[in-house]
């Protein structure tokens, strides 16, 4: 995103108008490193580029592969271990229930 903020305050210094927007579409399509992104943005229909769609879908990679490399150094797997949870997740056993003792103790 930095190479976009870059284009954007450089481009206030041209002369190009109304065309400034689609300039800079253009500078993003053609210089961007990602070859993912670059790739995405040149899916996108010619009637349809606007400089806000180029800029999320760059936000919209940018994430994605920030969640990818964290799951690649970190990654978690969580496993539901038998009999401590009932159906749809609710703990057995709980000694947070809502439920009187009376009828924690009929239901157990």
């Amino acid at each position: 995103m930095d190479y976009i903020a870059e284009l954007q305050r450089k481009a206030e210094y041209c002369q190009y108008g109304a065309q400034k927007d689609g300039f800079i579409c253009d500078m993003i399509i053609n210089g961007i490193n990602d070859k993912t992104c670059s790739e995405k943005l040149m899916e996108i229909p010619a009637d349809q580029l606007t400089l806000e769609r180029v800029i999320q879908t760059c936000r919209h990679i940018e994430l994605t592969n920030a969640h990818i490399k964290t799951l690649q150094e970190h990654p978690a797997v969580h496993v539901a271990r038998p009999g401590k949870y009932g159906k749809r997740g609710a703990r057995q056993n709980s000694s947070t229930s809502v439920l009187p003792k009376v009828l924690q103790n009929a239901c157990h």
